[in-house]
This record gives structure tokens, C-alpha cells and sequence, in this order.
């Protein structure tokens, strides 16, 4: 026969002062499995250098069977940086000179900040973006949204720069010169 409720309160009481308590040092030593080490917090004013990481280009080859046509369109970049995303449009712009420009938004927590292209010389690689000469850059600000748009760069070749909350984050080169994606 199955055993009353009151029996299993009776049984549950006396169980749990059978049981001895837990020592300290066992419970010390079962938090500290799940602490993380403190990490140091940067000192105030200096910036935490991070780069994003490419999840997304349009113009890299996808597979056939996915695609029924392709598009001539701007081409998009999505970037990934702690828990922050960045969604860049490529568009070349009409004119007698080849003109670019770069629109995008931040996406995520304290998108405030301002956003910088800083042009590369041929054959640079990203490394070389501290010591860039600054001709050719150009500096704008994120609005509410975390939105930007940088407009008339001649540059071929250049690495956005982002100013997030203590943080900078910079791109993966992006090459303006590119025709799109091969077929």
C-alpha cells in the first residue's frame, strides 16, 4: 500500500534531519567550479581593441541550387563583436570618377559612437590602420538608431573603424574596387 501524504511529510522531515550539513568547505569548493576569474577591468579612459569577425558577404560564392538568380544590388557585409552586430551595404555611386559609399547600422547594447573609414594603401594589409596616413578618412557619427552612412570615398580599399563604449572595433579590409560577385 502506498503511503499517505502526511506519511511522506512525516518521512521528509525526518530525512532532513538525518542529514548532516553540507561542510563550508565543500560548498566553497563546489562555487568556485563555477566562477569565472575577474577579469581586469580596463583603467579608465583607455580603449579595449577588438575586431569583428565576418559572418556574411554577399558576393561570396553561394551554393547554386539556393540561388535563383544574382543580384547586381549593394553588397552586404555582416559582422559579429561580443554582443554586438554590424550590417554593412556597399554601394558604388554614378558619376564621371568612381565614388563609393558605405552605409550601416550598429546593432546591439550602447550604439553610441561614431564610425571611421580609414583608407589603406595598395598591397596594405589591416595591421598597417594605426600608423595610416589619416588623408582620406573620413569620420561620422552613429545617430539614435546605431545607423551611419559614409558617402564619396575614392579609396579602393580601406578598414572601418568603430568607437563603441570603451571599446574599438575595427572591420576586416573591405575592397570598394570590386565588381561583384562572379557568375
Amino acid at each position: 500500500m502506498d503511503p499517505t501524504d502526511d506519511e511522506l511529510a512525516l518521512l521528509l522531515r525526518r530525512s532532513l534531519q538525518a542529514l548532516p550539513d553540507v561542510p563550508p568547505w565543500a560548498t566553497e569548493r563546489a562555487l568556485a567550479v563555477w566562477r569565472t576569474p575577474a577579469s581586469a577591468a580596463p583603467a579608465p579612459g583607455l580603449l579595449q581593441r577588438l575586431t569583428a569577425t565576418l559572418g556574411f558577404d554577399s558576393w561570396q560564392p553561394q551554393p547554386g541550387l539556393a540561388l535563383r538568380g544574382r543580384s547586381q544590388g549593394p553588397r552586404q557585409l555582416l559582422f559579429s563583436v561580443g554582443g554586438h552586430d554590424i550590417d554593412l551595404r556597399v554601394l558604388s555611386l554614378q558619376g564621371p570618377e568612381p565614388r563609393h559609399a558605405i552605409s550601416g547600422q550598429v546593432l546591439g547594447p550602447a550604439t553610441e559612437g561614431g564610425v571611421t573609414w580609414l583608407p589603406l594603401a595598395p598591397g596594405a594589409g589591416a595591421e598597417t590602420v594605426e600608423t595610416a596616413d589619416a588623408t582620406g578618412s573620413q569620420e561620422v557619427a552613429l545617430d539614435d538608431l546605431g545607423e551611419f552612412v559614409i558617402s564619396g570615398l575614392t579609396s579602393a580599399r580601406g578598414v572601418v573603424r568603430l568607437r563603441l563604449a570603451g571599446h574599438v572595433v575595427y572591420l576586416s579590409p573591405i575592397d570598394l574596387s570590386a565588381t561583384g560577385p562572379e557568375g
